[in-house]
This record gives structure tokens, sequence and C-alpha cells, in this order.
């Protein structure tokens, strides 16, 4: 069991930090960059408003968010729509030895 007190961190009992954790910490620093990109136009994020358009954190971003979310699941709903199993006469379900 892990006790949790003041500059310690969270840990599960495997003692790794747990995935909700990581995810909000990567969703802050990426924040943080893009605030400071168009914000303060930090010149070492590479991105600004004449650089990186909405436009272009959309293409960005939907290909990586459609791919598992849309086409896979489809595709895997036409495959197996198209698989069949057959089982030869006599054959019972279980492998020989």
């Amino acid at each position: 069991m892990s006790t949790s007190g003041p500059g310690q961190r969270r840990e599960d009992e495997t003692g790794r930090v747990p995935r909700g954790t990581v995810f909000a910490a990567a969703g802050l620093a990426f924040a943080i960059v893009l605030w400071g990109g168009y914000g303060r136009d930090w010149a070492w994020t590479g991105i600004n408003g004449s650089t990186a358009t909405l436009w272009d954190w959309l293409h960005l971003w939907l290909l990586p968010l459609l791919l598992p979310t849309l086409v896979v699941p489809a595709l895997l709903l036409l495959v197996r729509s198209r698989v069949t199993i057959v089982v030869p006469p006599g054959a019972s379900g279980r492998a020989s030895r």
C-alpha cells in the first residue's frame, strides 16, 4: 500500500504512476506548449499562427483519431461478416493428440 503526502507522488500497488496521471501530465504539457507557441511566441516550439494553423492541427490529429475509432471497427465488421468457419463432418471440436 502506498501513502501520499506532500512532495510524494501517488503510485498504485505495482509501484507505477496511474495511467490517468500520465495522460493528465502529457495533456497539460501539450497545452502549455500550445499556449507558449501561439500566445507568447516562443520560437523554440516551432508553432505560431503562420506556421501551424487550425487546419494543420486537424490534419495532424484527424487521422490518428479516425483510424482506431471508425475505420478499424468498420473493417473488423466487414471481415467478420465474410468469414465462414467450415467444420468437416465427423470432426470433434477438439484437436487430436
